[in-house]
Parts: C-alpha cells; sequence; structure tokens
C-alpha cells in the first residue's frame, strides 16, 4: 500500500498543464463495426442486396468472430492549452468521414461522438465514459475504492517496471480492472496503463471496453501520452478508436494573446 500511495503522490510531478501554455498535433481514427456478421447474417434480404458487403469482413480482436465495418473517421487537429486563464482549444486541420456517416446527419452524429468518445485522462480523479464517472486508479480515492496488487517486474519500452494490478472492492462499482506497468525508481512514473470494465458493471450497451495507454517523458521530463487504443464492443456493435499524437510542444513562446487569436480561429472554423 506504500507503494501505491508514493505513486499517487507523485502523480502530477511531469504534468504538462502544470505549464503556462502546451500544444500538440492529434491523430485520431475511428471504426465503427457490425459484430457475428456470419454466414447466417449475411443471407439476411438487407445483406443480400449488397453481396459487396462481404469483402470488408473482418476477426473481431475481442471474440474472434467475423464483424462488418461500416464507419471510419479520421481526425487531424491541433490541442492547444493555456494555463491562466485556463483554456483548452482544438483547430481541426483535416477531417474524413465514409460509410453510414456519408447518409446521416452529422450533427446527430457528432452529438452522439461527443457523449460516447470523450478524451480519457488517466490522471483525473474521475474519468467520464458514457456520461458516467468512473473513478480513476491513480485518483486521490484510489486506495479506498481499489484492491491493488504487485505482480511482477518486467520491461517496457526499455525500462524496468512493477506489474501494479488493481480491481474495485465493489465489482458493481462504476471503477476499471487493470494493469499499471510503472517505473521502478523514485519518480513513481506509469509507462502503460490497461484498464478494462469489471464484468458485472451495469452499463447499457456495452459488454466489454478495454483502453490502453502508453506514456513518456519529454527531453525536459513532461509526461507526454504516445498512444491510445479503444476498443468498445456490445452483443452487435464493436468501435475501436486509436490516438495517436504527433508530439507536444512545451514552451513560452506562446504569448497570452496569440493563444486567444488560436482560440478563436478554432472556434470560427469550427462554424
Amino acid at each position: 500500500m506504500e507503494f501505491v500511495r508514493k505513486m499517487i503522490e507523485h502523480r502530477d510531478d511531469y504534468s504538462p498543464d502544470e505549464r503556462d501554455f502546451w500544444k500538440r498535433d492529434r491523430y485520431e481514427k475511428m471504426t465503427f463495426a457490425i459484430n457475428n456478421f456470419d454466414s447466417l447474417k449475411q443471407q439476411k434480404w438487407l445483406y443480400r442486396k449488397f453481396k459487396f458487403l462481404t469483402d470488408y469482413v473482418d476477426t473481431s480482436a475481442v471474440t474472434g468472430r467475423p464483424v462488418l465495418a461500416i464507419s471510419n473517421r479520421e481526425l487531424l487537429a491541433t490541442d492547444y492549452y493555456r494555463k491562466s486563464p485556463h483554456s483548452r482549444k482544438q483547430w481541426v486541420t483535416a477531417r474524413r468521414q465514409a460509410g453510414v456517416d456519408e447518409m446521416l446527419s452529422q450533427q446527430g452524429m457528432e452529438q452522439a461522438i461527443s457523449v460516447t468518445m470523450t478524451d480519457v485522462d488517466l490522471y483525473e480523479n474521475n474519468i467520464t465514459l458514457f456520461t458516467n464517472k468512473f473513478v480513476s486508479p491513480l485518483s486521490s480515492l484510489g486506495p479506498s475504492f481499489y484492491k491493488y496488487y504487485l505482480m511482477d517486474t518486467l520491461t517496457v519500452a526499455g525500462k524496468p517496471c512493477v506489474d501494479l494490478t488493481f480491481v474495485p472492492f465493489n465489482s458493481e462499482s462504476f471503477g476499471f480492472t487493470g494493469h499499471l506497468y510503472v517505473m521502478l525508481d523514485s519518480t513513481y512514473f506509469v509507462k502503460r496503463a490497461v484498464m478494462n470494465f469489471p464484468q458485472k458493471i451495469n452499463l447499457n450497451f456495452v459488454d466489454y471496453m478495454k483502453i490502453e495507454q502508453n506514456f513518456d517523458r519529454a527531453e525536459d521530463g513532461t509526461r507526454q501520452l504516445l498512444n491510445e487504443s479503444t476498443l468498445r464492443s456490445s452483443s452487435w456493435w464493436t468501435i475501436v478508436t486509436v490516438f495517436m499524437p504527433s508530439g507536444m510542444c512545451i514552451t513560452e513562446i506562446i504569448s497570452m494573446n496569440r493563444m486567444t487569436r488560436l482560440c478563436r480561429l478554432s472556434e470560427n472554423r469550427k462554424r
């Protein structure tokens, strides 16, 4: 338990949000697929009319059963952060959508995605997913919410780490099960996090979810997210999201006036 307390105490030591400004480029790709697209489902009249759909059948990483991708969304953008006064903005450079997105209301799709596809910040006390708040394993309330187990030592991206497993005390509460791979030095830096939903959790339309994040430190020691992959699945659909920042620029050069102009440009661009 002392190891866990030390890890949580050092949680914000390398946070980029302690800087006055930062920006990062990001690339996101989201794929929406129909589950269990087997030969029986392919014989239904709706699918028989589009025989070419079988060319796009893939295999689910969760169940190993066939799935049919029906939507692909890609985003290229730049995120901006200002500490004081606090502001976060995103400037979208390019967006690509293919599949059923082209036939549906863009406003409706954006609203649905904004609810279900929010960013996951492991370093916050609470993580909002599907309009519900989940307690982070790095939360200050973690020791009273989770059971932690030191499992084994291993190497992650060339760094010696310990595998810290965690499960909620109450298997039906809004928390996670998973692993934190913590560096074996005085920094208690989390190199990788893998999180799942508990099996007994009651969450509408979601049977399975897996989040994996990998972290590193910049030259000045600041924490940065290398990549993130999220898999959400129910009995009839699967959504896979990949998030890859191409780098974080932490600088004092961006003035407050320039930051404000960039934020206004971002807002006008979205309109």
